[in-house]
């Protein structure tokens, strides 16, 4: 991929997106995630190191965060949909091994520490872009430490807590960063809600909400030090 145009094509995307914003009198504006390259969650695992990208699979000795969702009523109901839908982003037929990114398979190899690098450009093509067009305030979207968690096998913590709170030490850093350039940080949480239909049954209501206060907990651990008041939190399962 030639850099420079891919900066090019993804500083005007963004002017774009936040002119658009600003034209139907949005108040509040984002960048429309267009830093966030393979998806809305996994974005986030380049820029942890600790974490390598391998071809076939995860490792053996790896543990890998359960998919309950993948065996949903919704997805049982609604079958003809989710083929046709996952179709056309290339992830048709999951599994608990899915992984969506082409990158290979997300594995933890050694302790889970935060590159600043791409979250900076992020932050400085939205606030180049609201001074050509909006001006006002912005928030960045960003991933919950739970949702950031699935698809990523763990080949070094020793439980799944301390390889979750590992996520969320770096996720605050991200968090941390938007907040100190001026912008709200908004907490995109998609499986406080889906998990719950893949769950039940067989699990039960108890299950789940021993699952959801452990992945609250862990968000809490990540916004440590921020003010509520700078923190929007987006519940997005339907999407």
């Amino acid at each position: 991929m030639d850099e420079t145009a891919f900066e090019a094509c993804l500083t005007g995307a963004v002017e774009n997106v936040v002119k658009r914003q600003a034209d139907v009198g949005i108040d509040i504006v984002s960048d429309g995630e267009f830093g966030k390259s393979i998806s809305w969650a996994n974005y986030i695992h380049p820029r942890m190191r600790g974490i390598e990208f391998r071809q076939g699979g995860p490792p053996a000795n790896a543990r890998l965060a359960p998919l309950h969702f993948i065996n949903s009523k919704d997805r049982k109901d609604f079958r003809d949909f989710y083929t046709e839908y996952e179709s056309q982003f290339g992830i048709a037929g999951m599994s608990k091994n899915f992984s969506p990114t082409q990158m290979g398979f997300p594995v933890v190899t050694g302790p889970i520490s935060y590159s600043p690098e791409q979250i900076r450009s992020d932050l400085a093509r939205l606030k180049a872009a609201m001074a050509k067009t909006s001006g006002g305030r912005g928030f960045m979207p960003v991933v919950v430490p739970v949702s950031a968690a699935i698809g990523v096998a763990d080949a070094h913590y020793r439980d799944h807590e301390s390889f979750l709170y590992a996520i969320a030490d770096a996720l605050h850093d991200e968090y941390q960063a938007i907040v100190d350039a001026g912008f709200d940080v908004q907490i995109d949480d998609a499986y406080i809600a889906s998990e719950y239909d893949g769950m039940i049954p067989p699990g039960t209501l108890d299950d789940f909400r021993r699952w959801a206060d452990a992945g609250v907990a862990a968000l809490n651990h990540a916004l440590r030090g921020i003010p509520e008041e700078r923190v929007r939190y987006h519940i997005c399962w339907g999407s």
